[in-house]
């Protein structure tokens, strides 16, 4: 961002409007990485198994919606990376995704983080 982070962005204007979120969706994916590395709560599952192509920009700009909507981490709810780990491979959503108010960009931001292969069950605990 020219103004700095997400974060800091977020910090300034604490909740973003679903207008202003839906300006977001017109992201377009610049990389096409080969190894595990990232911020795990942005990390598709498919990274942590390193079989795995564009889609998973895709899934970090989910957690970037989901952040701009909430103005909370995804998956601030874990105490550690092991814990993010088990609930992104098994499918399991931020808690936060259940704060998000407008169903049009729950919608969205459910499809591009949803897992793959398999669906975990939705959980509160790490």
């Amino acid at each position: 961002m020219t103004s700095g982070t997400l974060k800091t962005y977020l910090k300034r204007f604490k909740v973003m409007k679903p207008k202003e979120i839906w300006g977001w969706q017109h992201y377009k994916a610049a990389s096409f990485a080969k190894s595990v590395i990232g911020t795990p709560e942005f990390m598709a599952p498919e990274m942590y198994e390193e079989h795995y192509d564009e889609a998973v920009d895709v899934y970090a700009f989910g957690m970037c919606m989901l952040e701009m909507a909430t103005s909370e981490y995804p998956y601030s709810e874990c105490q550690n990376a092991a814990q993010i780990y088990r609930k992104v491979t098994s499918g399991v959503k931020p808690a936060s995704y259940n704060k998000v108010m407008d169903p049009e960009i729950k919608e969205i931001m459910g499809s591009v983080s949803a897992k793959r292969k398999r669906s975990g069950t939705p959980s509160r605990s790490c």
